[in-house]
């Protein structure tokens, strides 16, 4: 930190913890970029918010921990922003994206997109636009880390029924709404979709089971898990 900023970098905080993992040179893997993929949005949420005028908690100068209080090395924000700091830097490498900051001076820290006095792509664009192209991009990198393509089992007695949820953990209750035939879904792996009418009619917040990415893959949730198999037919994780 303290030498971009001697070399006259003024940089958003969360952007710039970002580019000091790229430079440190530590590895990450493909696998450290799929368990981050899916916070990519609420990532996109949170870089908005910072240089969001009317929000008071966030600001350019909010701390990637404010986004995950995980370690940095293992932190998806900062994973996210050291993957967006490259993506920045493809046109004209690091020492290019260096040089272009340092020429937009002060202001590159409140509103680094556009960047001011640029026209390297993608600098030029909006922030947004420039957050837009960066999700596309990823979408195509980031491997999938969902184990499960069909992760839930069912048991049903009557119209009672129990959902085993193999990648969030733990198990879903409740009573079929009426017309829903359960034992169609009897002894078979699951997908999200094919339970989604009977998680929903359930009260309370929608199931986590049905938290997906858009793109088909599962956010897993932080912590350590215990798989265990359960008569060959289930896993379940448990924290």
């Amino acid at each position: 930190h303290v030498a971009l900023r001697k070399a006259g970098l003024r940089l958003p905080l969360w952007f710039e913890e970002g580019f000091c993992d790229l430079l440190s040179g530590i590895p990450k893997t493909p696998g450290d970029l799929g368990r981050a993929y899916p916070q990519a949005r609420r990532f996109i949420g949170f870089v908005t918010a910072c240089h969001d005028p009317s929000e008071r908690r966030l600001s350019p100068a909010t701390s990637l921990l404010e986004f995950s209080n995980a370690p940095p090395d293992i932190n998806p924000g900062y994973i996210l922003s050291r993957d967006f700091v490259g993506f920045c830097s493809r046109t004209r490498g690091i020492e290019g994206l260096i040089e272009a900051f340092r020429a937009a001076g002060l202001r590159a820290a409140i509103s680094p997109f556009p960047l001011a006095g640029t026209k390297i792509p993608p600098l030029d664009l909006s922030l947004q636009k420039v957050l837009s192209a960066w999700l596309s991009d990823l979408r195509g990198r980031a491997p999938s880390e969902t184990k499960f393509e069909r992760p839930l089992r069912v048991l049903a007695e009557g119209p009672r029924f129990l959902i085993y949820d193999r990648i969030h953990g733990g198990y879903h209750r409740g009573i079929a709404p009426p017309g829903q035939s359960v034992a169609r879904l009897l002894n078979r792996n699951l997908r999200p979709k094919d339970v989604e009418v009977l998680l929903r009619s359930q009260e309370g917040s929608p199931s986590p089971a049905l938290a997906v990415d858009p793109d088909g893959r599962f956010s897993h949730p932080p912590g350590i898990h215990l798989r265990l198999s359960l008569h060959d037919s289930c896993n379940m994780a448990c924290r």
